[in-house]
């Protein structure tokens, strides 16, 4: 028995649904049931995907929703749910929320839908709670946002190299430059 199906035997659950049929998926996570599917079907190392990566997808997700509220895609209503959910997900608030190993990179984008659409529609007031009530499917404007899985990942990558290398490494290089300065000063 995999660890979440372990998990999932302990916890209280939901039921969610999808084209292989009904699941029981723990009722505090944002994620559907392709991403339960995925927890019991490839447990594929234990290695799941850096809080980097994910705070990357969140700045990834509020900069395409923001320019598709200024091209008049999506409405002002619908661009700050997402950008709050977002926000949370910058935060690192919701880095539990992504379970999936890395190795499962087409489950991985899967929960990334699906926990972000779970996680504002309970907000909208136009969309019902997830309990047992019917939601917009996850990929239902995913063209709104990004093309292509393999554009979406890239550029998620390069977010978070570029972010890290500011956060990490240049002031690192920065400490590194200074320090035979510090050590002359301290033998004067």
């Amino acid at each position: 028995m995999s660890e979440a199906a372990k998990t999932a035997a302990s916890t209280p659950t939901r039921v969610e649904s999808d084209s292989m049929g009904k699941i029981e998926v723990p009722a505090d996570r944002y994620y559907g049931a392709q991403t339960a599917r995925s927890l019991i079907h490839f447990a594929i190392g234990k290695d799941v995907m850096p809080p980097e990566l994910i705070r990357a997808f969140g700045i990834l997700k509020k900069a395409a929703a923001l320019v598709n509220l200024d091209l008049g895609k999506l409405s002002h209503e619908k661009c700050s749910l997402i950008v709050r959910a977002a926000d949370e997900v910058i935060a690192g608030k919701l880095n539990d929320h992504f379970p999936l190993r890395v190795l499962a990179n087409r489950q991985r984008h899967a929960n990334q839908h699906e926990r972000q659409r779970s996680h504002f529609q309970p907000r909208h007031r136009n969309c019902r709670r997830r309990h047992g009530q019917q939601k917009a499917h996850p990929s239902e404007r995913r063209r709104k946002y990004v093309a292509v899985l393999q554009r979406h990942v890239s550029a998620a990558m390069h977010i978070a190299a570029a972010s890290e290398t500011a956060r990490r490494l240049l002031p690192a290089i920065k400490t590194l430059r200074d320090a035979p300065r510090r050590q002359n000063q301290g033998i004067r």
